[in-house]
């Protein structure tokens, strides 16, 4: 599985970053300065007017997904993080083949 999501708001500042808060090791955590990500998310899987830049929402992909040029490969997807935070927990639970007690609630 495959989890991407971009969470960012108008006064994001590396220095105040908090890289504690996803310890897991199999986190990667990337800083896209320039917003290239989320601007391309928006413009081409969002499809919001160009020059948007898509934040607070998650993207998730199973393994055996491909970039192609219609962006089917979206398992899941969902925003604001937090609020969709028990879709994203059940729909990654889906994806890596965990019991379905383990995700938790519902939307």
């Amino acid at each position: 599985m495959i989890a991407i999501w971009f969470d960012m708001v108008r006064s994001d500042n590396r220095a105040r970053w908090q890289p504690d808060l996803l310890t897991d090791s199999r986190v990667t955590h990337f800083w896209d300065t320039d917003k290239l990500v989320g601007t391309w998310y928006g413009e081409n899987v969002t499809v919001q007017e160009p020059g948007h830049v898509e934040w607070d929402m998650f993207f998730l992909y199973d393994r055996g997904a491909s970039w192609t040029e219609d962006h089917s490969g979206v398992f899941s997807s969902g925003r604001t993080i937090w609020g969709r935070k028990d879709k994203l927990a059940r729909d990654a639970a889906t994806l890596v083949g965990a019991p379905a007690d383990e995700a938790r609630g519902s939307e």
